[in-house]
């Protein structure tokens, strides 16, 4: 009797035992696992936060290269336009110096 008694206590202690083990080994698990799903969510996190940075700062540098682009041409273009406003008074110049040499040479 204190045998089967002696047993049943061990089995049922040991059986206590195992349980807790298994329910901590559980736990364990189970937190690793959020943890890891938690770095993930971190990381992912702050690739897109890397990824929108560099984004929103290409749109704006293609944003500004095209503002410059619109300057240099007008740049160009004035220049253009200078040069050939001043080929044109030069041109009447002559003209009108052609001319009074003519007189002259009559």
């Amino acid at each position: 009797v204190i045998d089967k008694v002696a047993r049943k206590w061990m089995s049922s202690s040991l059986g206590r035992g195992f349980e807790g083990w298994r329910e901590n080994a559980t736990l364990q698990r189970w937190s690793k696992q959020a943890m890891g799903k938690i770095v993930t969510r971190m990381v992912n996190l702050t690739m897109i936060v890397a990824f929108d940075t560099w984004r929103a700062n290409g749109a704006e540098g293609s944003q500004r290269r095209a503002v410059l682009d619109r300057v240099v041409r007008r740049m160009t273009h004035a220049s253009l336009a200078g040069a050939m406003d001043r080929w044109r008074e030069c041109r009447r110049e002559a003209g009108r110096m052609r001319r009074g040499i003519d007189k002259v040479a009559r």
